[in-house]
Formats: structure tokens, C-alpha cells, sequence
């Protein structure tokens, strides 16, 4: 923050764009995104865009102190004390910060289906585009018609289990066995043959 903002010249040297000391910063803050769009990728509802949350649950948007949680500044902004210091920090951490699990709940919108869950639980990381996240919505008649979009952040979306085998197909390799027989059968054939033609000169 600049003494600008503060609009006080704390230094008495006549300007108040000098650079002011709050004692606290923050260490790795990383907000979060989300989109609500349909099938064809179209938003249907305003992102959702959250970079922290105060302790009586109030939602944060961005990073201006104006609308951000109340830093108690320290009596000496260039020589905050250790106990200033850390008294900064904890109000600082209402701002999210990579690791951070952040929970939302899904908006209901008229005309389509709230997918499940309609609680969603992100963890963030440390770059903008892991911590930005899709999710599809559906009418009732594409849900009738079993459209699966699979939204890519749906992480409660369950994984199909490979480890059992069917009547074509071997798990453990996922080779053919139509073309494993295809295979044993050729090599029968050329057997066949070879032992045939040394047969037959065996006879000359």
C-alpha cells in the first residue's frame, strides 16, 4: 500500500507516494476460479472468483486492502515490533494460499440440472490454470438422454475399473485374443508347411 492510499505523508517530506510498511505480506496466495457453462462451453452464470474468506465467512474477491480484512497497523510503519508483525500476518491469513482447500457450493441455475456433487472441494496449486475450474451444466433432456460431459474438474467422478477381463481382451495387457488366436493359428500354418516341404524332399 503507498502513502497515497493512505493519503498521509508519514515522513513529513512533502509527498505521499512514499511506499508504507503494513509489517505483513503475503506468502504464496493463489485465489481460485470458477465457471459455470453448458454443454457447448457457454457460460451460463457470473465466475466465481475468490482469493480468500474472513472469519464470519464473508467471501473475498480480490486483494484491495479497502475491501479486504482490517490490518491493524503498527505504531511505527517503518519499524513494525515482532508482535505487530505477526498480528499482521494472522489477519492476512484470510487470503488463500497454495495448499489450501477451498470449498464452494454449486449455484442452482434455472433450466439445467445442478450436477453432483453439488458441493465441490478444490485444492489449490500454484498455478493459475490448475486452480481454474469448468463446470458443465445439463438440461433435464440431455441428463434424460444420458449425455456425459465429464466436467474436468469433477474429481468425485468415478474411475472405470480395467482390472477385470472380457471375452475378447486380456486386462493384464490389453492385447486382442482374437488376435492372439490369429496369431497361434499362422504360426501352425507355416509349421505345417515346412514340415511338408522337408518331408517331401526327404522323398527325393
Amino acid at each position: 500500500m503507498t502513502k497515497a492510499e493512505e493519503r498521509e505523508d508519514f515522513n513529513d517530506n512533502g509527498t505521499t507516494d512514499d511506499t508504507v510498511n503494513l509489517g505483513g505480506h503475503i506468502i504464496s496466495a493463489m485465489p481460485i476460479t470458477v465457471d459455470y457453462v453448458n454443454s457447448d462451453n457457454e457460460s451460463l452464470h457470473p465466475q466465481l472468483s475468490i482469493t480468500g474468506e474472513l472469519p464470519d465467512g464473508t467471501l473475498l474477491h480480490n486483494y484491495l486492502v479497502s475491501q479486504g480484512p482490517d490490518i491493524p497497523a503498527p505504531l511505527d510503519v517503518y519499524a513494525p515490533t515482532p508482535e505487530e508483525t505477526q498480528a499482521i500476518q494472522e489477519v492476512l491469513s484470510a487470503y488463500y494460499r497454495v495448499g489450501d482447500a477451498v470449498t464452494t457450493t454449486l449455484p442452482d441455475i434455472d433450466g439445467y440440472v445442478t450436477p453432483e456433487p453439488t458441493t465441490r472441494t478444490f485444492t489449490l496449486s500454484a498455478t493459475d490454470e490448475e486452480n481454474s475450474h469448468a463446470i458443465t451444466y445439463l438440461t433435464q433432456a440431455e441428463v434424460d438422454a444420458g449425455i456425459n460431459p465429464n466436467p474436468v474438474d469433477d474429481s468425485s467422478a468415478p474411475v472405470a475399473d480395467t482390472s477385470e477381463t472380457d471375452d475378447s481382451n486380456l486386462a493384464a495387457t490389453g492385447t486382442s485374443m482374437k488376435f492372439i488366436v490369429t496369431a497361434i493359428a499362422a504360426v501352425l500354418v507355416i509349421g505345417a508347411t515346412m514340415f511338408a516341404v522337408v518331408l517331401r524332399r526327404d522323398r527325393v
